[in-house]
C-alpha cells in the first residue's frame, strides 16, 4: 500500500535540502495540481503556502519524514507557542499619489532620533509610560528614500498598531505616509469597474469606493491596509467606461488566498480580481550589468569593465571572442558558447538562452523604465512573489496575476 504524503511544514520548505523540484512533486501528490510555470523557489513557497491555506489544510501536518512514535509534548501547537515571533517589521510608506511632495527627512535623517519620537509620541497617546506597542529600532531605506522600516517588539495585533498609527506617523509631518506590515499582506487588483463620475469629472473617491465595495460580504471585514487605490492608467485617462484599482489586504495568516474565486459586484456589474503584480523601477548598471543598483551608484571604480556575455570581469563583450573562459572549446573564430545569464544564475533561477542585458530577462518582467527625475525619489521594492492562485472548488483553472500599469 502506498503511504500517504502529507504536506510540508513552512520551516522545512526553506530548508536548502529541499528543493523545487520535491516541492512541486508534493503539489502533484498531495492536491493533484499541476503548476502551469516554474517560478523561483521563493515564489513556489509562497504559492505552495496560499495553496495549503485555500484547501483548508493547517500546513502544520506531520510530513513524510515524521514517524507515528513522535511525542505528545511536541505537537504541532506547541511548537508553534514555543516559537512565536520575536519581532515584527513594518514599513512606513508614502501614499500612492504623493511622490511628488516635497519631503525633507526630520531630524536630519537621524534614525535613532526619530524611533526615540514615535516612543514620545505613543506615550502621549496612551498617557502611559509603558504604551501597549514597544519600537525597538527603525532605518531609512536608502539615503535617497523617504521611507522607513520599524522592528516592534513580538508580534502585535494589525488592529492595535493601526488604532495608534496616527501617533507613529506623527513625527513625519504632512499626512502623506501609511504604516503597512513588512509580510502577511495580499494585493489585489479589480478590473472592469464601472466609471461612474462626479459632476465635476472627478472619479469616485477610495471612500466611495470601500463603501460600495463593503456591500460584498467577503470584504466588508477584511483588514485593509491601504486603498481602495485607482490605477495610473485610470487616473491619467478618466473617460473610460470601465477601470481598475488596487488595495492591500492584512492576510497575517495566508487565508485570503481563495477570496478572488468569490464573485464581486460594484455599482451593478461584476468585477474581475486578481492577485496583483506591483511594478519596480528598472535598474541596471550599464558597469557590472547588475539590476540592483543604477550605474552612478556602482560601488566598482569607473575603469571597472564587466563582459555581459559570460560574466567575467577584466574584459569587455567586444574583447570576448579572444578572452572566453571557454576559448579552447570553440569550434571556430567566433564564440558559440550556449548563452546564460549570470543574474539569472545568480538568482537561481534558470539563465539559459538569453544574456543579462536582454530585455527577455525573467528577473526584468516587473521593472518599467521610469523618467530619471523619478529614479532616485524612492528605493527599489523587491520582487513581489508570483504566487499562483489556488483553485476554485469546481473548476481548478488559474488565473494570471494583472499587472497593476496595464489595468
Amino acid at each position: 500500500m502506498k503511504p500517504k504524503v502529507s504536506t510540508f511544514m513552512e520551516a522545512q520548505l526553506n530548508i536548502q535540502s529541499t528543493t523545487k523540484a520535491t516541492i512541486i512533486q508534493n503539489i502533484r501528490d498531495v492536491f493533484n495540481t499541476r503548476l502551469s510555470i516554474t517560478p523561483s523557489k521563493n515564489d513556489l513557497v509562497k504559492a505552495y503556502l496560499n495553496l495549503v491555506a485555500s484547501k483548508g489544510m493547517p500546513g502544520n501536518m506531520p510530513t513524510t519524514n515524521q514517524t507515528n512514535s513522535q511525542s505528545p509534548k511536541t505537537t504541532p501547537k506547541n511548537t508553534h507557542q514555543r516559537q512565536r515571533t520575536a519581532t515584527t517589521n513594518w514599513n512606513i510608506r508614502r501614499l500612492p499619489g504623493t511622490e511628488t511632495i516635497e519631503f525633507k527627512k526630520p531630524f536630519n535623517g537621524n534614525a535613532y532620533t526619530m524611533v526615540k519620537a514615535m516612543e514620545a509620541c505613543l506615550r502621549q497617546a496612551v498617557r502611559e509610560a509603558s504604551p501597549p506597542i514597544s519600537i525597538l529600532a527603525g532605518w531609512w531605506w536608502s539615503p535617497l528614500s523617504s521611507n522607513f522600516t520599524i522592528t516592534l517588539a513580538g508580534c502585535p495585533n494589525t488592529n492595535l498598531v493601526h488604532k495608534y498609527r496616527e501617533a507613529i506617523l506623527k513625527p513625519f509631518g504632512p499626512n502623506i505616509f501609511n504604516l503597512v506590515p513588512n509580510e502577511g499582506q495580499t494585493r489585489l487588483a479589480f478590473t472592469g469597474v464601472p466609471i461612474y463620475c462626479h459632476k465635476d469629472s472627478s472619479l469616485p473617491t477610495s471612500k466611495e469606493l470601500l463603501m460600495e465595495l463593503g456591500r460584498n460580504l467577503p470584504y466588508c471585514d477584511c483588514g485593509i491596509i491601504e486603498g481602495p487605490v485607482w490605477t495610473k492608467a485610470m487616473l491619467e485617462d478618466s473617460k473610460k467606461e470601465k477601470g481598475a484599482f488596487t488595495m492591500i489586504l492584512s492576510d497575517p495568516n495566508r487565508k485570503l488566498g481563495g477570496i478572488i474565486w468569490k464573485p464581486a459586484y460594484m455599482f451593478g456589474s461584476r468585477l474581475t480580481v486578481h492577485f496583483a503584480t506591483r511594478f519596480i523601477p528598472f535598474k541596471q548598471c550599464a558597469r557590472c550589468h547588475m539590476l540592483s543598483h543604477t550605474t552612478n551608484e556602482c560601488h566598482r571604480p569607473a575603469d571597472y569593465v564587466h563582459c555581459h556575455i559570460c560574466g567575467q570581469p577584466c574584459h569587455t563583450a567586444a574583447e570576448h571572442r579572444t578572452k572566453c573562459p571557454n576559448v579552447c572549446q570553440h569550434r571556430g573564430l567566433l564564440c558559440n558558447c550556449p548563452q546564460k545569464c549570470f543574474n539569472c544564475v545568480y538568482a537561481n533561477c534558470p539563465g539559459t538562452g538569453h544574456l543579462a542585458i536582454d530585455e527577455s530577462c525573467p528577473l526584468k518582467k516587473n521593472m518599467r523604465h521610469t523618467p530619471l527625475s523619478s529614479q532616485t525619489s524612492d528605493a527599489a521594492q523587491p520582487l513581489p512573489s508570483l504566487t499562483t492562485p489556488p483553485a476554485p472548488p469546481s473548476a481548478p483553472t488559474t488565473k494570471t496575476p494583472a499587472r497593476v500599469d496595464d489595468l
